[in-house]
């Protein structure tokens, strides 16, 4: 049984440096230089790019699903056909990750619940 990594945080720099829990971040959306990082209440812009934040977050429980957005597994409400919902917004899967997130996420994470 694979270990839940919760807890831990990271650092990112807005308008000033501010410590987050990664378990908070809903999903990570990319605006050019930016990202936007959504969370049930609010949002955080900051200004990194979508590879270096995908480097620091856990692997385990975070899994990049189109160039667009990076996603938390654990806030998945629903996958249906090639988009998923998290906290009602619909996510598009892009067609060059899909097979890849079924059989890592879908299939080995979800359906184990």
């Amino acid at each position: 049984m694979k270990k839940k990594i919760w807890g831990v945080c990271i650092f990112v720099k807005s308008t000033l440096s501010k410590k987050i829990n990664c378990e908070d971040i809903l999903f990570v959306e990319a605006m050019q230089n930016y990202l936007k990082l959504h969370f049930r209440d609010n949002t955080l812009v900051i200004h990194q790019t979508m590879s270096s934040l995908e480097d620091i977050l856990p692997k385990e429980s975070f899994f990049r699903i189109h160039k667009s957005f990076l996603i938390n597994i654990a806030h998945i409400d629903k996958v249906s056909g090639g988009r998923l919902f998290i906290n009602g917004v619909e996510l598009p899967i892009s067609k060059h990750r899909r097979v890849d997130f079924l059989n890592s996420v879908v299939y080995q994470k979800l359906a184990s619940k």
